[in-house]
């Protein structure tokens, strides 16, 4: 095609279409007589810069376009928040328009600083301080999602606190238990996101993060998207975004969404969404994200304590005891550096026998049928145990002798941690220990392990009989737990 021929095909002037060649933006084949030759191609190029024009995309968006380095969704998202923007300011000027006209004041007459005052009021309410837009800070987005994610995570900490019982406590010192500790906080972190974040969304348009950084999230008519909708542009966040929640996966999928971004200027889930936002001061942001940062933390502290009690209280069983001394024992190994119970695969039964245990998953299990005698290869005695029962099952008695006096392989350090474990998992069960009398830190401080000692923890009577030998390093311990 000619020239002449475009104009007619297009329903373009010349001088538009020489114009957009001179911009780079059409580039037809030239004949051996220097004419251009205009192919369809050329024709299906001039009219989507036609439409684009009339839709209002400056030459350079259209550039970037043809370039491949915006998409057209995203340049068709800012233009209709501008136009949405254009619009509003439109009917601001009309209202103000209708107002002078009602005055039927003359031009000599006009008070424009008035008017002015009214008009900047309108612009900045309509205009800046709460403006849809597809170009939110993503800063400030992912900021909010932190602490979006803070929040969250202090809420299953709960769930898995208090009514799953599911402790730190119950030993995470293998390779399967750390994997079920990890995949379990993981499914309760994807459920806690799903549960919460879409409701939220659905009818608040925002959560306690992005309220705190002015941001709202709406559909693309300024109303509150569904749930359903909310739900699935959460689980897109939480799976493409943020990766699962899984160590270093999520790293990768975070950086992966930021190089997104930037390449495309959205990310997936913001298709067909809406973002608004009011400028907060800066120090409103820092002082509001420590405050809660710093609560949640105080928060978490407390329920980390709490967590640390044994998972058995009040008026235990002889197995409930049993399973309080398994799981304060794994627990404690990740805590010390003392070889003796760090190492030893002993554990108890349910009738309060040292046998040979494993943590599978986090459940200890008994391996073999016979009772074990000692911690170690290098034949140190266990402690041995004793109980009473009362006649409803209730453990009213435990007491545990150890003695380094006989053989010459053992000394305190093999049993000191044996007296942690015993203690905390009796007396750390009784109710009268509470996060807020100091948890297990209550029951260890009362103790002077080098020392004799006897106190009282509830209605739990405790003597704590010590000798040694200084010269031969050699001694013993008898621990008595009493209840009355």
């Amino acid at each position: 095609m000619n020239i002449q021929e475009m104009e007619q095909a297009t329903k373009l002037t010349r001088a538009n279409i020489r114009y957009y060649e001179k911009e780079g933006l059409l580039n037809p084949e030239r004949e051996g007589n220097g004419y251009r030759n205009y192919s369809e191609k050329d024709r299906d190029t001039l009219l989507k810069i036609k439409l684009l024009r009339e839709l209002g995309v400056s030459l350079a968006e259209i550039r970037d376009l043809q370039a491949g380095k915006v998409d057209l969704y995203r340049v068709m998202e800012i233009r209709m928040n501008r136009t949405d923007a254009e619009m509003q300011h439109l009917v601001n000027a009309k209202e103000l328009c209708e107002k002078i006209c009602m005055m039927r004041v003359r031009y000599e007459e006009l008070n424009a600083e008035t008017y002015l005052v009214e008009w900047e009021q309108q612009a900045t309410g309509t205009i800046e301080k709460d403006r849809l837009t597809g170009d939110v800070k993503p800063w400030h987005r992912y900021f909010a999602r932190l602490l979006d994610l803070n929040v969250y995570g202090f809420l299953f900490l709960c769930v898995r606190t208090f009514f799953l019982k599911w402790y730190p406590t119950a030993g995470v010192t293998t390779m399967d238990s750390y994997a079920l500790f990890l995949t379990g906080d993981i499914l309760l972190a994807t459920v806690a996101v799903l549960l919460i974040e879409p409701v939220l969304l659905s009818r608040f348009k925002t959560t306690l993060g992005k309220w705190l950084f002015g941001i709202r999230v709406q559909r693309e008519d300024g109303k509150c998207m569904t749930y359903r909708e909310a739900l699935e542009r959460t689980w897109l966040v939480w799976r493409k975004g943020m990766g699962l929640g899984i160590p270093l996966y999520s790293l990768a999928r975070m950086w992966e969404s930021r190089q997104f971004y930037e390449e495309n200027g959205y990310v997936e889930w913001d298709k067909g969404i809406a973002h608004s936002f009011q400028k907060r001061k800066q120090g409103f942001l820092i002082v509001g994200y420590v405050a809660v940062i710093v609560v949640l933390t105080m928060m978490e502290g407390r329920v980390e304590e709490y967590a640390k009690l044994p998972k058995h209280r009040g008026e235990i069983t002889l197995a409930e005891f049993a399973d309080n001394v398994n799981g304060y024992k794994e627990y404690y190994a990740t805590l010390t550096t003392l070889p003796s119970i760090a190492r030893t695969e002993a554990g108890l039964d349910q009738y309060g026998n040292w046998v040979r245990v494993k943590q599978i998953f986090g459940v200890t299990v008994k391996v073999g049928k016979d009772q074990m005698k000692y911690i170690n290869d290098e034949g140190v005695l266990l402690p041995s145990l004793t109980y009473q029962v009362s006649e409803s099952g209730v453990l009213t008695q435990v007491r545990m002798e150890c003695d380094w006096f006989t053989y010459e392989n053992s000394d305190f350090y093999d049993y000191y941690p044996f007296v942690n474990v015993v203690a905390v998992a009796y007396l750390g069960a009784q109710t009268d220990v509470t996060v807020r009398s100091g948890g297990i830190n209550q029951v260890l401080s009362s103790f002077t392990f080098n020392k004799d000692c006897s106190f009282m923890i509830g209605d739990v009577e405790v003597v704590y009989d010590y000798e040694e030998s200084i010269t031969k390093n050699k001694g013993s311990i008898c621990l008595t737990m009493t209840k009355k």
